[in-house]
C-alpha cells in the first residue's frame, strides 16, 4: 500500500542485528526488494534466486560462502514463492528471519507454497500485506498458521468458534469478530494510511461520465438483450460460464468495441475521451486495465513507446527499468499497466492513475491507486473512474460503493462482490447500469 512495510522489515533485521535473510515475494516484486535493499543497505549482500537451476545452485554456494566467512554484513537471498516449491531448495538451512511479502499469497494451507513455508526452519516470520484479509475471515487463519500456529490451534477449532455454516457445512459468513480481533492484535502492527498522512499528499476523486453515441449504443444494448435473455431461459447459476463470458464481453465491449471485433474500426467512445484526457493533463499519467488485449491497444492508439507497459508478458526485473525510466521521464506522459502492475511497484513520477476498468474488488482497485501514493509522492493524486453511462460500468461501481468497508472490525481490509451472491434481479440491473 506504499506505507514502507519492507523497509520497516529491513530496518528490524538490521536492529536485531540479523544476517540471514529470506525474502519471499511474488515473481514480480523480487527485483523491487533488490532495488529497496540497494536503496537503503547498499553493503549488504544480496541475491535473487534465478531461474536457470544451475545459476541457482551457484546463488546458493555464493551465499553459503559469504554468510559463513567474516563478512559482518547481512546476506539475504530473494526468491518468489514457486522457488520455495522446488525440489532443489535447501531446507536444512535455519533463517534468522524469513519475510514473505504480500503474505495473503498463502492463506490457503491446502497449496504447494504455503506447505513449503511451513517447512523453512526459522523462529522468526514476519508476514508482509497491504491486504492480509482479501474475502472471509479464513484466510487469516492460512497466514497466522505460519506465523503464531498457537493463536488459532487447529484448523476445526477455528472454524466452531469464527465460521458460520449452514446446516450442509457451506461457509456464510464470520462470527466473533471481536474475540477474532483481540487474538490476533498482539501479533498484527497495523500501519494505516492515517498514521502517515504526514508523509503522504492528498488523493483526490473524480468521476468522468461517458455518453456512447447511438450506433456503439445500439450495439451494446444488442449484447446487453443476448444476455438477458440467456438469463431468462436458463437457470441462474452465477458460477455457470456463460455468466461470466457474457459479463465480460459486456465490459470489454465499454473498454472499446474493437475489443470485441477487430474489424471494428472505431476504437470507441471511452478511448476517445482518455485521449482528449491525457492531451490536458499537466502531469505523467498510469492508465490501468484489467484486459490485456485492451492494455496494448491503448500503447499503440496512444503512440506511446513499446515499453510504456507493464503486463504479464513484461519479466519482472524489466518491470523495475520501466518503471524507473518513466519514473525520470524518459518514456513520455503515460505508462499503460494491467493489474500485473498493481503490486509492489513505485510510480511516483506520475499523479494521475486512471481506471479505465473497473475490478469487483474494490481493495485491488486501491492497490492500483497506491502505486503512486505512497512514501515519496510529492504531489497530489487525482484518481479518475471512466465509467460509461447506462453500462455494467456503472452498475458495477454503485455495487462496490455499497460493498466497501465490509470486515473493519476485524481489519482494515475489503470484501469482494462474488457473484455467487447477487440474485437474478440485481444482475440486470447491474449490466443495464441502473443500480
Amino acid at each position: 500500500m506504499g506505507l514502507g512495510k519492507s523497509k520497516q522489515a529491513l530496518d528490524a533485521c538490521a536492529q536485531l542485528s540479523l544476517t540471514r535473510i529470506l525474502a519471499i515475494a511474488p515473481k514480480t516484486l523480487t527485483y523491487n526488494w533488490a532495488a529497496e535493499i540497494e536503496k537503503w543497505y547498499p553493503d549488504w549482500n544480496v541475491w535473487v534466486l534465478d531461474d536457470n537451476p544451475n545459476k541457482r545452485r551457484t546463488d546458493w554456494i555464493e551465499w553459503d560462502e559469504e554468510q559463513t566467512g567474516d563478512c559482518p554484513q547481512p546476506c539475504v537471498m530473494i526468491s518468489n514463492y514457486e522457488k520455495v516449491s522446488l525440489s532443489d531448495w535447501p531446507m536444512d538451512i535455519r533463517w534468522d528471519v524469513v519475510i514473505p511479502d504480500e503474505c495473503q499469497a498463502l492463506k490457503n494451507t491446502s497449496i504447494k507454497r504455503h506447505k513449503a513455508v511451513k517447512q523453512l526452519k526459522t523462529d522468526r516470520l514476519w508476514g508482509l500485506s497491504g491486504t492480509p484479509m482479501e474475502l472471509r475471515v479464513e484466510e487469516l487463519f492460512g497466514i497466522m498458521s505460519l506465523i503464531r500456529p498457537a493463536v488459532f490451534g487447529s484448523w476445526l477449532r477455528f472454524r466452531d468458534q469464527h465460521v458460520m455454516t449452514d446446516a450442509f457445512g457451506n461457509t456464510v459468513g464470520p462470527r466473533n469478530l471481536d474475540l477474532l480481533k483481540e487474538r490476533i492484535a498482539p501479533w498484527v502492527t497495523r500501519r494505516k494510511k492515517e498514521d502517515v498522512l504526514a508523509q503522504l499528499p492528498p488523493k483526490l476523486y473524480n468521476t468522468l461520465f461517458i455518453d456512447m453515441p447511438p450506433d456503439e449504443a445500439k450495439e451494446y444494448t444488442h449484447i446487453k438483450k443476448e444476455f438477458l435473455k440467456w438469463l431468462e431461459e436458463n437457470e441462474y447459476n452465477p458460477n455457470n460460464a456463460t455468466t461470466m463470458t457474457q459479463m465480460l464481453r459486456l465490459q470489454q465491449f465499454t473498454c472499446s468495441p474493437n475489443l470485441l471485433d477487430e474489424e471494428v474500426g472505431q476504437a470507441g467512445a471511452k478511448f476517445d475521451a482518455l485521449e482528449d484526457l491525457i492531451k490536458e493533463w499537466d502531469g505523467q499519467i498510469m492508465v490501468f486495465t484489467r484486459f490485456s488485449q485492451m492494455a496494448y491497444r491503448l500503447l499503440s492508439w496512444l503512440g506511446l513507446p513499446s515499453s510504456a507497459i507493464i503486463a504479464g508478458e513484461v519479466p519482472a526485473k524489466g518491470r523495475v527499468s520501466v518503471v524507473t525510466a518513466f519514473n525520470a521521464g524518459q518514456l513520455g506522459k503515460t505508462l499503460v499497466s494491467t493489474d500485473a502492475g498493481a503490486y509492489g511497484l513505485n510510480v511516483t513520477g506520475a499523479n494521475l492513475v486512471i481506471h479505465y476498468d473497473q475490478l469487483w474488488n474494490p481493495g485491488k482497485m486501491w492497490q492500483r491507486e497506491d502505486r503512486l501514493h505512497r512514501i515519496g509522492q510529492k504531489d497530489t493524486v487525482n484518481v479518475l473512474n471512466m465509467i460509461t453511462r447506462d453500462t455494467i460500468d456503472e452498475g458495477m461501481v454503485n455495487v462496490l460503493e455499497k460493498r466497501r468497508g465490509l470486515f473493519k472490525e476485524v481489519i482494515d481490509g475489503s470484501q469482494e462482490v462474488e457473484l455467487s451472491e447477487i440474485g437474478t434481479g440485481t444482475l440486470r440491473r447491474i449490466v443495464e447500469g441502473k443500480i
